[in-house]
């Protein structure tokens, strides 16, 4: 099975549309596995907000105990785009998370500082040359080897296929929703 490296941030909307692109691309290519790589856009210490670590930290905690991925995106990208709670606020984070796994469990393993150090991982760096389906992201310009949508939400169909059409040229094809 191939893997496709899926870089995020859940408080992107172009990556909300290309989550949802891809959740209606994937199971057109089903030889495919996705390793989810969140990568977020601005953060800490900047100062542009909202920081969506925790979201990330909390996507580790549903991925450790088995819950559905997909359901878990949708619910996160939910949280910041849609119903804008304050996603970097534990309690509210967790309570909104309830749904799908137990809102005191995933409060205290935040509080713990759980997943600290997978937001450190070789799969959370700045994103190489490989990446489509994106705007370059500050620190990488002006070297990209985006194409494809180049960050409108109308072209990341697109990106998503080509990317995936990418995976014989690369050992692991990487694709950034932005």
């Amino acid at each position: 099975m191939a893997t496709l490296q899926v870089f995020f941030d859940y408080a992107c909307p172009y990556c909300l549309a290309g989550h949802q692109n891809l959740t209606e691309l994937m199971p057109q290519h089903p030889d495919i596995e996705i390793e989810w790589c969140p990568c977020e856009a601005h953060p800490r210490p900047e100062q542009h907000s909202p920081h969506s670590d925790l979201c990330f930290r909390a996507m580790f905690y549903a991925r450790e105990r088995g819950i559905d991925l997909w359901k878990c995106h949708q619910r996160i990208y939910a949280a910041c785009l849609t119903d804008r709670i304050n996603i970097e606020d534990i309690d509210a984070l967790a309570e909104y998370m309830g749904d799908l796994v137990d809102a005191e469990a995933l409060n205290a393993a935040l509080r713990e500082g759980r997943y600290e150090t997978e937001l450190q991982g070789p799969t959370t760096k700045p994103m190489s040359k490989t990446v489509y389906g994106r705007c370059p992201l500050p620190h990488e310009r002006p070297q990209t080897g985006c194409r494809g949508g180049s960050g409108r939400i109308e072209g990341t169909a697109k990106s998503v296929s080509e990317c995936l059409g990418e995976r014989k040229r690369f050992t692991t094809p990487r694709l950034c929703l932005a």
